[in-house]
């Protein structure tokens, strides 16, 4: 399973949110369904790495 983040922009507003997907084709197609076709999607699969500095961010250095 590959953690997802999708945009989709539609003349309502743009909408932001994550699922867990086997592809990413299959995140896309999961958005077309939810916002329908005149919509633009961006699907990015959030990688381990970016994920642990998300959740556990590391302290500012001193300049």
């Amino acid at each position: 399973m590959i953690p997802c983040a999708i945009t989709a922009r539609t003349k309502q507003g743009v909408y932001t949110y994550t699922g867990l997907f086997q592809k990413t084709v299959e995140a896309k197609s999961d958005a077309y369904r939810r916002f329908g076709f005149p919509a633009v999607i961006a699907v990015t699969a959030i990688h381990r790495k970016s994920m642990r500095n998300n959740t556990h961010p590391s302290p500012p250095r001193a300049a």
